[in-house]
């Protein structure tokens, strides 16, 4: 036998094993063990498909299927009943696996139920599918707004690629928002600046309480109505900051902010005077040694966290306590009888620290305690006799020394400008940088490839993005990236010049998310092409 029709033999063979192996995977009758040795073999993607939709296939082996080929799962006839006898079928599903699942308008109404009640971005995802919520109308626009900005909570790793993309005006008007909330004070600060951010984007974080570029927090105004903090309290990780150091933030709001993983939002929560004292009991256990010290230093914790920081478990978080003025009179007396001579001694050196706690110091054990009640200045002077007696020549020196004038009064001219004259002194812009095509074609690239969800949907919203990322865009599972190849106004450009983006924007309008189905439809509208 020639080399040539040994070939041609071994691929007939092949050719009639896979027919087999197709028809094993189309026949209900097939035992579940063969159908996971047949999906094992992944020699063929038709053998995957048939196995994945036939009715004798195992709940578990469906829920590995369902990342490969989840459309092919939602056509098997057996699925409703695998959801009725295995309601935690669902939990099986990794969250991507999920996703895929709910890109597809036929996702039957029980699964999306399921997944609807899980929490963080699947049960988001699942609320927004066609089959629970239904088409939107004429606003989707806002409601699209509303939907990015509670993704906005949503971790990620590197701020750069935003940065850069708004320096060169590449991110579109409505991903604005988002980024002005981003957990990257660097992002924060370019959105601030760039001249495309609309006002109404910047207002309530100013008001609430972020800085003027959105890098730190200020002073907010106190005037702001409950359902703007709320709002607040919806978005990302310094949204939800801010709403939770804001005195008007409803009591129902900051019990839910309690329940974040994120010790910056439980700190504000403690310093927020409207915290209930129950809760602030219950966060304070749950920050950091770092943060609690922090905290207890802090002149702007309130009272009533300050006296639950005066009983720390940790001596520097107490000594902190004892040590800011702001402490109520019951913490600081009980500090007073502390086990540490430190924290006593920081009783002794708080400007509110009464003449009867410091009459009690006076007569401390400790020398460094009795030191800081000889020198303060609220000390009776009954005290300071005595301590002008005391065996330590230090403790009499201070005594002694409290009515003389300083040694070396400071010179006017030597004086520093306020910290605050000089962070409020004007920078001048930065120039805008300019970019190479080629240049903002790999930036775009970079984002969609190794960006978090927002850099990926500023990529995919870009008209300068490849074709290749918008092709492969819009089967992403995530619906923040569909709906920016949905929205991308040159995706019907890009049909044009590429055939296997024709039917793209069709597609995306079967999708099963009803804000990527309502942008897709609204560009066809605009171009005036039917559905």
């Amino acid at each position: 036998m020639s080399f040539e029709a040994a070939i041609d033999c071994e691929y007939n063979r092949d050719m009639m094993s896979e027919r087999s192996e197709l028809q094993e995977a189309q026949d209900p009758q097939t035992p579940a063990h063969r159908l996971r040795e047949l999906a094992a073999k992944q020699r063929s993607s038709a053998v995957a498909r048939a196995v994945a939709e036939n009715p004798n296939s195992p709940p578990d082996l469906l829920a590995a299927l369902c990342h490969r080929i989840p459309e092919a799962v939602l056509n098997n006839p057996a699925l409703p009943l695998v959801l009725l006898e295995n309601p935690a079928w669902t939990k099986r599903l990794a969250p991507e696996a999920a996703l895929q699942m709910l890109k597809f308008e036929t996702a039957p109404a029980d699964l999306l139920h399921m997944l609807a009640r899980q929490p963080g971005l699947v049960g988001h995802t699942a609320r927004l599918h066609v089959g629970i919520a239904g088409e939107c109308g004429p606003n989707w626009e806002s409601e699209a707004r509303e939907a990015l900005w509670e993704s906005s909570g949503l971790p990620g790793r590197d701020g750069n690629f935003p940065v850069r993309l708004l320096e060169l005006d590449l991110v579109a008007g409505w991903l604005a928002e988002p980024l002005a909330a981003h957990w990257d004070s660097k992002v924060r600060r370019a959105t601030a600046r760039s001249p495309h951010t609309p006002r109404e984007v910047l207002q309530p974080l100013r008001r609430a309480g972020g800085s003027h570029d959105l890098n730190s927090v200020v002073p907010a105004d106190p005037a702001m109505p409950s359902p703007a903090l709320e709002r607040l309290a919806r978005g990302g990780s310094w949204a939800k900051r801010l709403a939770a150091r804001h005195p008007n933030t409803p009591i129902a709001v900051l019990e839910k902010l309690a329940s974040e993983d994120n010790e910056a939002i439980r700190w504000s929560l403690v310093k927020n005077p409207s915290t209930p004292t129950h809760l602030i009991a219950g966060l304070t256990t749950k920050l950091g040694d770092n943060f609690r010290r922090g905290c207890a230093r802090d002149p702007e914790t309130p009272p009533a966290s300050l006296e639950i920081f005066a009983s720390d478990a940790v001596r520097d978080v107490r000594w902190m306590a004892a040590r800011n003025p702001h402490t109520p009179p019951s913490a600081l007396s009980a500090l007073t009888r502390d086990v540490d001579a430190r924290v006593r001694q920081g009783v002794g050196r708080n400007a509110s620290a009464s003449a009867e706690l410091l009459a009690l110091l006076a007569g401390d054990s400790g020398r460094w305690v009795r030191l800081a009640a000889a020198r303060h200045r609220n000390t009776p002077a009954d005290a300071l006799a005595a301590l002008a007696a005391d065996e330590d020549e230090e403790v009499r020196q201070s005594v002694a020394r409290r009515d003389l004038p300083p040694a070396h009064p400071p010179t006017p001219s030597m004086k520093k400008a306020p910290p605050a004259l000089l962070s409020n002194a004007p920078r001048a812009k930065p120039a805008r940088t300019a970019a190479h095509p080629v240049e903002v074609t790999q930036l775009l690239h970079s984002a969609w490839s190794r960006g978090e969800w927002l850099e990926k949907a500023v990529a995919l919203s870009c008209p300068n993005v490849d074709p290749k990322d918008i092709l492969e865009g819009a089967i992403d599972p995530l619906w923040t990236c569909r709906i920016a190849v949905a929205r991308n106004p040159a995706l019907l450009l890009f049909a044009l010049e590429r055939p296997e983006l024709s039917d793209l924007a069709h597609r995306l309008a079967r999708d099963g998310n009803r804000l990527v189905r309502a942008a897709a439809r609204a560009s066809l509208e605009e171009q005036h092409i039917p559905l």
